[in-house]
């Protein structure tokens, strides 16, 4: 059997991947894909974590023009 090109392209791709830290390997998913191998309680837990943290340092009210 021929060594073919979509051969090549699969090991490289695939030797690849494991440089790749977790953030570049799902840059490109949807997030109900990088939840989906997540417990429901370790989302639930981030989730309670992202609502107690400050919007941001340094954001301000916007005055309303009148």
């Amino acid at each position: 059997m021929p060594y073919t090109m979509d051969d090549f392209l699969k090991e490289v791709t695939l030797e690849g991947l494991d440089k790749l830290t977790p953030e570049e390997r799902s840059r490109g998913l949807p997030a109900e894909e990088r939840l989906r191998g997540l417990p429901a309680v370790q989302i639930e837990a981030c989730l309670r974590q992202l609502r107690q943290e400050p919007k941001g340092v340094g954001a301000k009210k916007r005055k309303r023009k009148r």
